[in-house]
């Protein structure tokens, strides 16, 4: 193991922005944002509260929007998540 840092319980899928350096961790009720850099390796960013326990995640390094799919006993859903730094642009 080269690194590790603290995400949110319940991991079950992440996703990697290689032009943020980010990695998106999809956890029961919330998105782990941690930064990877080669010096200092796993820094955690921010939990990402979620209404709903989204378990898979995509990113789009072209927009840089962030996927959530989830579903609930009526239907299955996807959630688009801007981080704030490019939605200020």
């Amino acid at each position: 193991m080269l690194s590790s840092c603290y995400i949110a319980k319940g991991v079950d899928q992440i996703a990697f922005n290689p032009q943020t350096h980010e990695i998106y961790c999809a956890c029961s009720g919330a998105i782990s944002i941690v930064k990877v850099n080669k010096k200092k390796g796993l820094t955690p960013v921010a939990d990402v509260p979620l209404t709903s326990k989204g378990h898979n995640v995509a990113v789009d390094p072209d927009t840089q929007a962030i996927w959530i799919a989830y579903n609930d006993d009526k239907a299955s859903y996807l959630q688009r998540f801007v981080p704030a730094t490019v939605a200020q642009k």
